[in-house]
């Protein structure tokens, strides 16, 4: 069984797996970095829009972003 984790922890996992940065990504959907960081650590949480943006910046899709969430 997949361990669930938290959508910052899944984010930061996804970034760290591609290499990507905070900066980066904030560029990509047009956040400020402070933003994203946030994100990451679970802050706050990134609208349905942004989910979108999100998976499209790290070419990946919504559902692969969302995967092993604990809901």
């Amino acid at each position: 069984m997949k361990e669930s984790m938290t959508l910052g922890e899944r984010l930061s996992s996804i970034l760290e797996e591609k290499g990507v940065t905070v900066l980066e990504l904030a560029n990509k959907t047009e956040h400020s970095s402070l933003h994203v960081d946030r994100w990451c650590s679970d802050s706050i949480i990134p609208k349905a829009t942004d989910l979108s943006d999100i998976a499209k910046a790290l070419d990946i899709t919504t559902v692969q972003l969302v995967e092993l969430l604990n809901l």
